[in-house]
């Protein structure tokens, strides 16, 4: 309906803001709780960082922001169907067998394949000794992987309830020491040889931290435990086919998803959030919950209306941490799958990773995105993953689609985010030279293998995806300090906010980053504070 202002107002019991995966796994739960739910979404499409778009050539389908997804399949989203996006809407993931593998320059290199023993053996070519220190690491570490997965998909206890359970076992201890570690830190306590301590130092990265963080061994131990007890996998169809499933569950459960939507304001009255603005004027009345995808610096500092937040608050808000580091993406369209000079064997693992076989590189590279220098050739380390090699329907045939990411930093020097936009012909040389780094340590491919390409820099995706504040893809840096309950800031850390009806979900809260579906929380704890049963609503499936 139309106000007297000539405004459209539609009411809801929920307003959700942004239809990222996170927003439309919020949505599903409290459409199947019998709420009216309403998505505003400010772009044209759905899906948030998970997009898969023709961007080079026709029928070459890219991911240009999540890749495999693998974090969300231990969420009960998927793990047990709650939302029924497998079996009733066809979201699936194609089994890759070969996880990852890690290549150094010499021509040798690890493949993690789920056969832990297949691990092992790859590492005692080089070093028996770290073989056996690599092994004894993993099954140890193995233990803790319950404690960090477990509560992934659920409201953080209180910080120091938290601090404390950890501190009531040795496992939980053992966690909490990783927290405060730098990755370099544990990887010199268990290791001595320059490749091992350079493969498992580069996968602590995988949150945007450094491995000299504060934080990062935690990060190190959880995936490199993990790569060596699960097969790989993708998203079929792409990572674009988990919001399609999640949308297509919400509007059979009668939500309903607005496209052109961008929220520019939050109306507050009485302490109480009641209802958003849109930038076209709309209004949309949230009776019972407005949840925002939004990040909490936006929310608070910008669009929040009618609510005087406290001096402290604020200030903390402008001093959350960003992470150290951003990335630039290339979107590469081949003629060719690469085969690589490791061996055969090599080539249908999902994450190819090339890295420097002396760690001091390594490190070298992450110091100069700290001070805002583009890493040098020497310490390059290109994730890259061919996912039409395992799903034909991404390119054409006998072509395939490359996906290139190279840590980098934010900005540059004191330019900023603006030297990406200042400088097209050194950003251009920066991606040749990960492209051709790539390609070295392959048999077959070059530039002449390549048909197309995009480059995707920090400051595109701020542009794309507003809720990407400073190119950091991954919310605000994945400290102890903006973790957990304290994500991104303790008052706001359970997705309550101070502002009654007023809830966050995302990747600036708990667990973070990544395609987590980290949502669910968000919808146990808005159920619960509309004195709705959670096992109820799941009945409702």
């Amino acid at each position: 309906m139309k106000g007297a202002d000539g405004m459209a107002t539609e009411t809801y019991d929920a307003v959700i803001i942004g239809s990222g995966h996170n927003g439309l796994i919020v949505g599903n739960y409290l459409a199947m709780a019998g709420l009216s739910v309403c998505v505003l979404e400010a772009k044209n499409v759905i899906g948030g960082c998970t997009a898969t778009v023709e961007c080079t050539l026709p029928g070459f389908k890219h991911d240009i922001g999540s890749v495999a997804l693998g974090a969300i399949q231990s969420n009960p989203v998927y793990a047990d169907d709650e939302l029924g996006i497998r079996e009733k809407y066809g979201f699936e993931f194609i089994d890759t067998k070969k996880n990852g593998a890690t290549l150094y320059p010499d021509g040798t290199g690890v493949l993690e394949d789920g056969d832990l023993a297949h691990e092992l053996e790859q590492i005692a070519a080089y070093s028996p000794e770290d073989a056996q220190a690599y092994g004894r690491f993993i099954q140890e570490k193995a233990r803790l992987l319950p404690l960090i997965s477990t509560g992934m998909s659920t409201c953080p206890p209180p910080m120091g309830l938290f601090v404390n359970q950890l501190n009531s076992t040795p496992e939980g201890r053992d966690l909490f020491k990783s927290m405060s570690m730098t990755a370099l830190q544990m990887a010199q306590q268990w290791f001595k040889h320059p490749k091992t301590i350079s493969h498992v130092l580069k996968i602590s990265t995988e949150v945007m931290v450094t491995p000299e963080d504060a934080g990062s061994a935690m990060w190190m131990m959880f995936v490199a435990v993990g790569n060596a007890f699960r097969s790989g996998s993708l998203p079929k169809g792409g990572s674009i086919a988990l919001p399609n499933a999640l949308a297509a569950a919400l509007k059979d459960r009668g939500g309903k998803i607005v496209l052109n939507k961008k929220v520019t304001k939050i109306n507050v009255e009485n302490g109480r959030a009641v209802s958003v603005e849109t930038e076209d004027g709309d209004v949309y009345v949230g009776t019972k919950a407005i949840i925002s995808n939004v990040d909490a610096r936006r929310v608070f500092l910008e669009m929040v209306d009618g609510y005087e937040l406290d001096p402290k608050f604020k200030r903390d808000l402008e001093q959350i941490v960003p992470a150290p580091m951003s990335g630039v993406m290339q979107a590469v369209a081949i003629d060719d799958a690469p085969h690589y000079k490791a061996g055969p064997e090599f080539d249908d693992a999902v994450v190819v990773e090339p890295i420097p076989e002396n760690f001091q590189d390594l490190l070298d590279g992450y110091r100069a995105m700290v001070e805002g220098r583009l890493p040098e050739k020497r310490s390059l380390c290109p994730e890259s993953l061919v996912p039409s090699l395992f799903d034909p329907q991404r390119a054409p045939e006998g072509k395939h689609v490359l996906y290139l990411w190279q840590l980098a930093p934010s900005g540059v020097g004191e330019e900023g985010m603006g030297w990406w936009k200042n400088h097209p012909e050194e950003v251009e040389r920066f991606a040749r030279d990960i492209r051709e780094h790539f390609f070295s340590y392959t048999t077959n491919l070059s530039e002449d293998n390549v048909m197309a390409y995009k480059v995707f820099t920090p400051d595109f995706y701020s542009e794309w995806n507003e809720n990407i504040i400073d190119g950091n893809i991954t919310g605000p840096g994945a400290y102890l300090f903006q973790s957990y309950a304290y994500r991104p800031l303790p008052e706001i850390g359970q997705f309550r906010t101070m502002i009654d009806g007023l809830y966050l979900t995302g990747m600036g809260t708990h667990p973070g980053g990544a395609v987590t579906g980290g949502g669910r929380g968000t919808a146990q704890v808005v159920l619960e504070d509309l004195d709705i049963d959670w096992d109820d609503t799941l009945d409702n499936k």
